[in-house]
C-alpha cells in the first residue's frame, strides 16, 4: 500500500541520516531497537491524538529520535544533553520527502523526562513551530 511504501522510505532515509549522524550501523541498530522496546503502549492524550513516528531530532548539543508526535506535543529519545521538566527547549525535526527534506523547527516547554538504560526520553509541549526546506 501507499502507507507501507512511505514508511519504508522514511525508514531508509532515517537509517541513512543515522549512519551519518550517529556512527556505525551496529550502534544504530542497537539504538533503534532500544527506542522501539522503550516506546511501550501508545500514550493517551485527550487534547490531540498522537501519531507514532520515528523521525530524526536535531538539538543544540545532541541528536534524537521521535517516538510520537501531535500538533501540540512531541516525545523523543536522546542519548545526550541535560533536560529538566519546566525548561524551555528548541529543536528541529527532519522530515525526508521525495521532493526534499523539510525541517520543523520547534520551541516549547519540557513537560517531563524519563530514562531507559542510557537514553533520556523528553516530552515537550510545543509553543511555536516553523516549517522550512532544509
Amino acid at each position: 500500500s501507499v502507507d507501507t511504501v512511505r514508511m519504508k522510505s522514511w525508514a531508509f532515509n532515517f537509517h541513512r541520516w543515522a549512519a551519518r549522524a550517529l556512527g556505525p550501523v551496529d550502534r544504530i541498530e542497537r539504538l533503534v531497537n532500544a527506542f522501539t522496546a522503550a516506546a511501550g503502549p501508545q500514550p493517551k492524550n485527550p487534547r490531540a491524538s498522537r501519531v507514532r513516528a520515528v523521525l530524526p531530532v536535531l538539538l543544540e548539543n545532541a541528536t534524537g529520535i521521535t517516538r510520537d508526535v501531535s500538533p501540540s506535543s512531541v516525545f523523543f529519545w536522546t542519548h545526550g544533553g541535560a533536560f529538566t521538566a519546566g525548561d524551555r527547549i528548541s529543536f528541529a525535526i527532519l522530515i525526508c520527502r521525495p521532493a526534499g527534506t523539510m525541517r520543523l523547527i520547534c520551541r516549547g516547554d519540557i513537560v517531563r523526562t524519563e530514562t531507559h538504560e542510557a537514553m533520556l526520553g523528553v516530552a515537550v509541549r510545543i509553543n511555536e513551530s516553523t516549517l522550512e526546506f532544509a
